[in-house]
């Protein structure tokens, strides 16, 4: 005789199975889809080399607030493998002389490709439900970050930028608490990225500051009064004892600070830089290439006159404004515009001009 099943066991025979059908249905929990590149974090830049054989180094000049990402991958593709952020420098040197020690410290792509359950103009409440996170930061100030965000995610931290691009190809602050799909994001390892900044910073040249002698200005920086030093490629300091250099001057309205310095062939003129005054490279007859920053906004008088190998002046920011006679004697220079930049035509003021991206810069230069 078969024995007949309580009815606390049948009960709970019918509640083991709703729980398993429900438990079925339920939808999976979307916070922690995420996507499979990010077990590649740690992998050194030769490893990846060999498995993306078509990769090239790709320099991301807002890729960050404040500085630029140094990358590796396809300039197309939907996410590109990050290293480290940097000012300045020759990034493509750190890339090809520590290929392996750098490791992959994250990731650049977009909103969509690292959380890949949004939706289109997700509120910032929708986001952050969506991916499980709790604690964020916007940043409202008036710094470069502004329009940004900053949290932590799976141990990493993620920025995001929810500004707009604006008709110059730069961002501009909105205010509005959305996160689009298409925001650019980075997820970085911070302290993989540390250490390989500090590889990086390692083989950079050494900056002496003792080659320039300099003018102290009323607001606390310093313009460049002459060039005393040995030549060759010359990368002018951001600071020079703590003071910011804001200016590559003619101090006197007389001689340049780099006039007739016949020994130098390169020059890097770094970011906060505002004018090139006048005279400032001229006849400087062996200088064959100059990076400009974006924050300078105006070419003095003769700055590159008399620069008869001058043959590339790469501007990373919009076209500055001319006084007279800058680049008269100077006759094969050619003036590269970064991608997204305006106020250039082709010429401009008796110079061809040629669109750029950092990453076509040759090796030597900064990107």
């Amino acid at each position: 005789m078969k024995e007949r099943l309580s009815v606390k066991g049948t009960i709970a025979i019918i509640l083991l199975l709703i729980s398993f059908v429900l438990s079925a249905c339920a939808p999976a929990d979307r916070s922690n889809r995420t996507p499979e590149f990010l077990n590649n974090i740690g992998k050194t830049l030769s490893e990846l080399k060999k498995e993306h054989p078509e990769g090239e180094l790709v320099v991301k000049p807002g890729g960050f607030p404040d500085n630029a990402a140094i990358c590796f991958g396809d300039p197309e593709a939907e996410y590109v493998y990050y290293f480290f952020g940097a000012q300045s420098g020759d990034a493509e040197k750190a890339m090809n002389e520590l290929e392996d020690q750098l490791k992959c410290a994250g990731f650049l792509s977009t909103a969509n490709i690292l959380f890949p359950d949004m939706e289109d103009d997700m509120s910032f409440e929708a986001f952050f439900s969506l991916i499980g996170v709790d604690d964020y930061e916007y940043i409202e100030d008036d710094s470069a970050a502004a329009g940004w965000l900053r949290f932590t995610y799976h141990g990493m931290e993620v920025m995001v930028n929810t500004n707009e691009v604006n008709a110059a190809g730069g961002w501009s602050f909105t205010g509005e608490e959305i996160v689009k799909r298409n925001a650019p994001v980075s997820i970085v390892d911070p302290e993989i990225s540390n250490t390989n900044s500090d590889l990086a910073d390692a083989i950079q040249p050494v900056v002496n500051t003792a080659e320039f002698e300099v003018l102290e200005n009323e607001d606390g920086s310093v313009t460049i009064e002459r060039y005393i030093g040995s030549g060759g490629d010359v990368v002018i300091p951001a600071e020079i004892d703590g003071k910011p250099v804001s200016a590559i001057g003619n101090v006197f309205g007389t001689i340049g600070a780099f006039q007739d310095c016949t020994n130098v062939t390169s020059v890097v003129i770094p970011d906060g830089v505002v004018e090139i005054q006048d005279n400032a490279f001229y006849g400087c007859t062996n200088l064959e290439v100059v990076t400009v920053p974006s924050s300078v906004t105006l070419l003095r008088n003769c700055a590159f006159t008399d620069c008869p190998k001058l043959r590339a002046i790469y501007f990373e920011g919009n076209a500055p404004e001319q006084a007279n006679y800058v680049f008269d004697a100077t006759e094969n220079v050619i003036i590269y515009c970064q991608e997204g930049t305006s106020g250039w035509n082709d010429p401009w003021y008796g110079c061809p001009t040629e669109q750029y991206r950092p990453s076509e810069i040759s090796a030597g230069l900064p990107f």
